[in-house]
Order: C-alpha cells, then structure tokens, then sequence
C-alpha cells in the first residue's frame, strides 16, 4: 500500500504471519501503519504496529454466555469469510488451503449473501430459519484508511423457527410478527454495542473505532454507568429526543419519566436489572415537547466477567411510529374492502353482533351482482369502480346510512335494514332495491346492464348470530335457483332444506360412477297400431346409500353445473350398448334403441366418433340407435349442433328432438336440421283431457306431418290420452299406459312375454 503525509492504514483482521506461516496457535491481528516523519516533514519509515484480535473477537464468546443460547451470532469480513463462527473450523479460511477456503457465508446461504450486498442491515426468513444482519462500516475519520475501502464486518443473527415460541412465547401471534423481528434485530444488535462497550475499555484505537461504529447504528443507543448516569450515546438518540446533548450529559434516565407514565413497567425494569438480567418491551416515550412515540425499549445489563457487577446498562431504543402505521394499515385492509373501503365481511360480522347485543329488529339482505363476471371483461377497473358507486348509493337510498352496507367481494353485498323488521316491509323494501338496480345505469354516457339476485333473513326469527343470519341469507340466494321466475326471496326452512339438498347431491355425484351407483332402465316405445315394441328409452336412474333414489331432475342440472355430465352420459353410452349385448337387443332389428345427450356433450369435438368408438367396441349397428337432444341444445351453438347431427346421421344413427315445445327455438331452425323424430313432451298431454284440450300436441302432430318425420309422444297415462294421440295421428307412444321404465331384469321378463304374446297371436 501506498503510504503518504500523515495518513493512518489498517488492515483487515487476519491470522499473524511469522516466518511466511501462520503462527500457532493461530493469532489474529489488525495491523495499524503510519508515516514517521523528522522534523522537517520527511518520511524517514513506517511505524507497524500489530493488534491482538483476540479481545475484539472475546466479546462475541462472552456475549453468547451470557445471552440466549437459541440465537447464533457469527461475524464475518466483507468477502463472507468467518471471524467469529461457533464452529471454530470455519474461522479465517481465507487464511488456509483445501476444504478450509469453502467455508464462507456465500456457499452456506447464497439468498442471505445475496441480500447483504444488497442491504446495510434486514431481517427475513427462510424456510427453517429467521435471520437478521447487520453490516459495520470501519471508516475511520480524518487520515486514517481501511487498506482495502470497500471492506466491512457483518454481524448475523440466527434463530430457527421451531425456537421462536421457546424465546418470545407471549408475542407468537399474527398481529406481532413485527414485534419479534424487531426484538430479535435488537438482540443481534445489541451484541454489537455490548462488544464496543468492551473495546471502549481498552486502547484508544479501539476505543475510536467503538465510538466511529456507534455512529453507524440506526438504531437510537444510550449508554449509562451502574447508577443510571449517562455516559454516552448517538445521534440517533438525540433525533428521538429532540434534546440537546448537553441537556442528556447532564441527565440521568430518570428524564424518560418512566415511573410517572409507566409505574408498572418501571418496577419490571429495576427487579429485572436487579437480577443482573436484561429487560425489552413495548412501551410510550416522550420527546421534549411532551409529544408520545410508540418505541421498543431493550435493557441490557453489562456486567463486569470476574466480580459479575453490573457496571454499565446499554439501552435500545427503536421506534415503532411507522409499524404501528403499517400495522393501522393491515387493520383497516383487514375489515374494509380495499376498492370501496366499505366494511367488509369480517367488520359485518362485528357489527351484525353488535346490533343483535342492542336487542334491536333489523334485516339483511344479500345482494349478489349476476353479471359482474362479464363486467369485468368489459370495463376498466376505473369504470367498475363508478359502476359500485352507482350501486352504493341504491343501496344507501334503502338502508339509510352507508356504514350499514358491506362489500364481501366482488360481486356481493350485505345492508343491515333496521326499518324493515316484519316479512312485509322486508319485502316492500326489496321490491323497491330491485327495481333501483335492476335497471341500466348510464356513466359517461354508456349504458350499463346490471343484474342482481338478493336473499334475505330478519332478526331473531332466523338467527341470534351473525354467522347463522348471513349462513341463511346465502341459502336465499342459492335457493333462487330453485325459482327462476324470481330475483328475491325471504328465507324460510323448507329453503334450507332444498339447498341442503342440493349440496349433499353435489357432494355424492363426483364419486357415484366409481362407488357404481348408476343404474340404466329402459322404457318401451310402443306402435298402438300393432302394440310392437319399436323403441327404448335409455334412462338413468341413481341410488346413493345416504340420499336413497335422486330423480334426474335433481342431478343432470348439478351433473351439468360441475362440468361431470360428459363422464355421466359416455358411462351411460357404455352400459346400453353393454346391456344391449348382453340381453340379446341386438337382434332385435326392429327396435330403435335411444341415448339421451345433453347440451354439454356437444362441446365435445369428438362427441360423435366417442358415441361410434363404444359401439363399435360391442359390435353393435349403427342402424339401431337414435340420440335423443332437447329443444335447449338447439339454441345453444345451433350450427356446431347441427355439423354433430349430421356427422351422427352419415353413420346411420338417428335424430330425434326431445321435449319439442318447452323451450322458444325458432321455427327456422327446424328447417335446417336434418333430424329423424320429434317427441312430444308430457307437459302437453298430462292434463288431457280435463284441463288440457291437447291442441299444441296436435299442432306438433301437424307440423311432424308437414316435416315428414316421425312422432312419438311421451308420459302417456290413460287410454283417454291414447285415444287422442291417435286421433292426431300419432301413434308411437311411451308411458306408463304401456310400461315404467324397467330394470334389466325387469325388461328381460317384459321382453320374453311381450314376444311370447306376439307369437301366440
């Protein structure tokens, strides 16, 4: 190095070198170099003096004895190399050959090296592990230069996670993270201070290094004697104070007026210093103008190693003014909606129980936005914020006040309505909500189309908790489904008793295929002229052990909501041609054998060569089978509908429309379609002839004519209805006139005596 003027260098701490080797034992030092100079200013030799480290590194040794043993405090230099590690072997590889060169902070956690070459000081976890650092900058003031400038010290601070209930058990909550981060950045910090304190003791070169080192700590740090007079302390102290430093010189810590404030936590501290032990918590300190502060206060005891008298206390002050902030924040985001800032439904909940504590009637209603889905596709996030404006204020024009409103999530609201406390107000009020928010709204001259659903509940008929009413209210809303005609609806038990339903349908169908719960019966299709069989219906039909017999009403609607219907109908294509084999159908040429599918099925892209792969599989002629699809599949995607029917009829299985009439599919469409059979549903024939004169079945017999394709009608009970159909022209008729649907043992018997019949006569 390049010495001049009156300049002071030091050098890194290493290991003494006698004789080119390192000397044993192995003796680490800091060199200190300087210019001799005559009398005249000329360099006349260097002054080297070598500095034992040994004292320094002490210091880390003894404050591991007398502090927690689950915190692991290392030092090491600016290139990761160890100078102080608990594993001595690790020490000053720098210094040795071989294996001894690995061992650096670098290769042991490359994600803390990282973060050190980036950062003077943090705090972060791993996945076993929370860490703290801290670097220590050994500039010196004046002429006096580190050899190589860009060298530090780095202190870490090691806890492992499975440690932190043991070390700070009444702070291992959520809300407090902060807190033992902070305390535990404290405690490696505070080994830092105690070590300069004992460098303070010994040479003044040391001693100006503990003082230059202090003035890099961010933390505020105070320095008092036994008695609690104060004998140092940093700029950050007197930043938190505001007093000037001669005022603290000639203070003593009775100025943070801790027996005045904090009696109780006063009385902690001196049993706790008079134990000899260290003491650390949350508490208020004031500043010169009597203004408070929110700060951790740590207390560490210096004690003298041979007598065991404390002989200095080292105070670390650390305030919390901007985690209480943050600590705000994370309060308010956790109660209020972070768009509309209204309460959300953890708040709710709050104040739901707060009005059931006053004894008061009040109302909820749940309000769910339909079509919020499609919204968000298609406005800004700036847009949609105006849009819940628009419906905010609706809502407030019904509840009075905004405070009762609350925003759950993106699609739904919850109003406390205190005016509306019996059955007919509630739903005058709903009535008037509807019609605020079912109309288009306009914003920036846009028309905005809004649809909304709302269930509601009233207090204390159906509840005496926040989590029962707003559980009740949502049953409402899920219990619409059940009324299509309707967008609101108050709740009442048999509600609960649908949707409850409903829920254990849903909870069993996943795994009915696998638990072989399924089951396919036929229902014949019979020619009244000549009483032939020329059809079946394949039906399925589920039986679960808890629900007992589900109708497929109730679960091809959920089937097709959980996306599983695909999986329903192919088992079912399965299990006809399985069954169609095994009860000999097959040689029944005569008999048309047909598949209901659902609209859902035809999304499918290979829908057609799926249904033709499993006959094929069986041997099975295509000639022999008929897709049954409702009028509603139609309308869904009518030309990818009709490309699948095509592609079905070019392999010879037959079309027909099932539930021809219930639904609004444009006569048009027929015209395009290449199908086989129209059916007319049992909505059409049930009530004849007492309250049905049957004149849309026969406008439908009428257009099958005019079409040129086969009728056939379902659900045919009587022989009044039989009669009628055949006077319409329709003579192809399912029904229980005929038969129910049958088991396969059931339609095996049918079979064998339907022929039986047909030989004899």
């Amino acid at each position: 190095m390049s010495i001049g003027g009156s300049d002071i260098y030091v050098s890194n701490l290493d290991l003494n070198i006698e004789h080119k080797k390192i000397e044993m034992p192995h003796l680490p030092v800091m060199r200190f170099s300087s210019p001799v100079e005559n009398n005249k200013g000329k360099t006349i030799g260097i002054l080297i003096i070598n500095f034992k480290g040994f004292k320094f590194l002490d210091t880390f040794r003894n404050y591991l004895k007398i502090n927690n043993p689950l915190i692991q405090i290392s030092l090491t230099d600016s290139n990761g190399y160890y100078l102080y590690n608990k594993d001595e072997s690790k020490n000053f590889g720098f210094m040795f050959e071989g294996e001894a060169k690995n061992y650096r902070l670098e290769n042991e956690s490359p994600k803390l090296w990282e973060m050190i070459n980036s950062s003077s000081e943090k705090n972060f976890e791993t996945k076993d592990k929370v860490l703290y650092f801290k670097k220590i900058d050994p500039e010196f003031k004046g002429h006096i230069y580190f050899d190589n400038e860009n060298f530090y010290w780095n202190v870490v601070a090691s806890l492992k996670k499975e440690d932190l209930p043991k070390l700070y058990p009444d702070i291992f909550i959520f809300k407090k993270n902060i807190k033992l981060y902070i305390l535990l950045g404290i405690l490696a910090l505070s080994a830092t201070i105690i070590t300069l304190l004992h460098l303070k003791k010994r040479e003044s070169n040391q001693l100006y290094m503990a003082e230059l080192i202090l003035g890099y700590v961010d933390e505020a740090v105070l320095i008092t004697d036994s008695a609690g007079n104060i004998l140092d302390f940093n700029d950050e102290f007197l930043n938190f104070t505001d007093l000037d430093k001669d005022e603290i010189l000639k203070s003593d810590t009775s100025l943070f007026e801790l027996n005045v404030t904090h009696p109780e936590i006063y009385d902690d501290i001196k049993k706790e210093m008079n134990k000899g032990k260290k003491w650390a918590g949350e508490l208020w300190l004031k500043k010169k103008d009597n203004s408070k502060y929110p700060a951790i206060l740590t207390i560490n005891n210096v004690a003298n190693p041979k007598n065991k008298n404390t002989e200095h206390y080292v105070c670390v002050i650390k305030d919390l003014t901007s985690e209480k902030q943050r600590e705000a924040e994370i309060e308010y985001l956790l109660t209020h909606h972070s768009k509309t800032k209204l309460p959300n439904e953890n708040l709710m909940r709050q104040l739901i129980d707060e009005e059931i504590k006053n004894n008061s009637g009040f109302s909820l209603i749940y309000i769910k936005l339909k079509n919020y889905n499609d919204l968000e596709i298609k406005y800004t996030d700036e847009f949609l914020n105006l849009i819940y404006e628009n419906i905010i204020g609706k809502i407030e024009s019904i509840v009075s006040e905004k405070e009762n409103i609350a925003h759950l999530s993106t699609d739904t609201f919850i109003a406390i309505c205190k005016t509306s406390t019996n059955k007919l107000l509630l739903n005058k009020s709903m009535i008037e909500l509807f019609k605020g928010l079912k109309s288009s709204i306009t914003i920036k001259d846009i028309s905005v189309h809004l649809e909304f659903e709302m269930g509601s509940v009233i207090f204390p008929e159906h509840g005496d908790s926040s989590r029962e009413l707003l559980k009740k209210a949502l049953f409402s809303i899920r219990a619409l489904k059940f009324h299509p005609e309707r967008n609101y609806i108050i709740y009442h038990n048999n509600i609960e008793k649908s949707v409850r339903r409903e829920l254990e349908i849903e909870e069993n169908i996943v795994s009915a295929i696998e638990n072989n719960e399924f089951q396919v019966y036929f229902q014949p299709q019979i020619d009244s002229n000549t009483e032939t069989i020329n059809g079946l219906e394949a039906l399925i039909r589920w039986n679960n052990t808890t629900l007992g017999n589900v109708s497929p009403m109730e679960f091809i609607p959920l089937a097709e909501e959980k996306g599983i219907i695909n999986k329903i109908d192919m088992w079912v294509v399965e299990e006809v041609a399985r069954l169609t084999k095994k009860l000999g159908l097959h040689e029944q040429k005569g008999i048309k054998i047909s598949i209901n599918l659902s609209a859902n099925d035809f999304k499918n892209d290979f829908l057609v060569e799926d249904v033709v792969a499993i006959l094929d599989f069986h041997g099975l002629d295509h000639n022999q089978f008929e897709v049954e699809l409702t009028e509603g599949t139609l309308i869904s995607d009518h030309e990818y509908v009709s490309t699948k029917l095509e592609e079905f009829k070019s392999y010879g299985i037959t079309v027909a429309i099932d539930d021809f009439g219930t639904g609004f599919s444009s006569m048009s469409y027929l015209k395009k379609l290449n199908f086989d059979k129209l059916k007319i549903d049992r909505s059409f024939i049930k009530d004849y002839p007492k309250m049905d004169n049957g004149s849309i079945a026969e406008v439908i017999s009428y257009l099958a004519q005019k079409l040129k394709v086969n009728l056939i009608a379902e659900g045919v009970e009587t022989v009044e209805q039989l009669k009628y159909l055949q006077s319409i022209g329709c003579v192809n008729i399912q029904g229980y006139y005929y038969s129910k649907p049958l088991s396969e043992k059931e339609l095996k018997i049918y079979l064998k005596e339907h022929f039986e019949k047909k030989r004899l006569s």
